[in-house]
C-alpha cells in the first residue's frame, strides 16, 4: 500500500462525527438506532470475505460468536441506560455515551491494519491464526453497537405492547 487513498481518510472522518455526536444525549426514532450497526455489520463482513475469500468456514462460525458475545456486551451495556420514550412522536431519548467513540476508532484502526497488513503482503497476514483473529475481533466490534440498539430498539417495542403507549419525554 504506498498511499492511504481518499475514501479512507472520509471513512475516518465519518467514524469520528459519528462517534462525536453519540458522546452527547440525542432523540431518534427507535429503528432509526439499529441502522448504523447493520451497515458495520455487513460492510464489515463483506470486507472481510474480499480479503480472505478462501477463508476456512470455521472462521466465519468464530465470527458469529464473537459477534454474539459483543451482542451481550452491548446489550449489558445498554441495559444500564435511562431510555424515555415519546408515543406521540415516536421518538426515544438516549444518554451520550463515549464507548461508540472508542469502538468505531478501533474498529477503524483494526481495519486499517488487516488491508495493509494483506496489501503490503506480510507474511503473518496469510496465517490461519492471523484471519481467525480477523474474524474474531470484527464479530466482537461489529456486536456491540448492535447489541445496545438492539437493546433500546426492543425496550421501546415492548414498553409501546405493554402501555398501548409509551411515556413522553422529560
Amino acid at each position: 500500500m504506498r498511499h492511504i487513498t481518499t475514501s479512507a481518510i472520509a471513512m475516518l472522518a465519518v467514524a469520528i462525527v459519528v462517534g462525536v455526536q453519540r458522546l452527547y444525549p440525542r432523540t431518534v426514532r427507535p429503528e432509526r438506532m439499529i441502522v448504523f450497526p447493520l451497515l458495520l455489520v455487513f460492510f464489515g463482513a463483506d470486507s472481510l470475505h474480499t480479503l480472505f475469500p478462501n477463508a476456512d468456514p470455521a472462521y466465519a462460525a468464530a465470527a458469529v460468536l464473537a459477534c454474539g458475545v459483543g451482542v451481550l456486551l452491548g446489550w449489558a451495556h445498554a441495559a444500564r441506560w435511562q431510555v424515555q420514550f415519546d408515543a406521540a412522536k415516536r421518538l426515544v431519548r438516549v444518554p451520550g455515551d463515549p464507548s461508540l467513540l472508542a469502538i468505531l476508532m478501533v474498529t477503524y484502526g483494526t481495519h486499517f491494519f488487516l488491508h495493509y497488513s494483506v496489501e503490503a503482503h506480510q507474511p503473518w497476514a496469510v496465517s490461519g491464526v492471523f484471519e481467525f483473529l480477523a474474524f474474531a475481533a470484527w464479530g466482537l466490534l461489529a456486536g456491540m453497537p448492535l447489541g445496545r440498539s438492539t437493546n433500546v430498539l426492543l425496550r421501546c417495542m415492548r414498553l409501546e405492547n405493554e402501555r398501548g403507549s409509551t411515556p413522553t419525554l422529560g
